[in-house]
């Protein structure tokens, strides 16, 4: 038998605000530098990427949210350092243009 609700002010909702997915995980820093340009239009160099996100402070704001780059669990790879990008968009009406 189907579900049935008989409340007529019954909405669902969503808080994009808050959200925050994983966009690409593991990136080298050169990759992330790249991903970066093309999302964003920004040039950074990757010393700038290794010294900002290692500490966590390292996030670009674009039309649809704000990327933002930490150190990557899944650590370095020999002396290459991994990066995870996640993505936070700033509202619903803006991603959905």
């Amino acid at each position: 038998m189907p579900y049935y609700s008989n409340s007529k002010h019954e909405q669902s909702s969503l808080n994009l605000n808050q959200l925050e997915s994983l966009l690409a995980d593991g990136l080298f820093t050169q990759k992330v530098q790249e991903l970066i340009r093309m999302l964003t239009n920004e040039q950074v160099s990757t010393k700038d990427i290794r010294k900002q996100a290692e500490k966590g402070r390292l996030q670009f704001r674009y039309s649809y949210g704000v990327l933002r780059i930490i150190p990557s669990y899944k650590g370095k790879s020999g002396r290459c350092w991994r990066w995870d990008v996640i993505f936070s968009p700033v509202s619903w009406t803006q991603v959905s243009d």
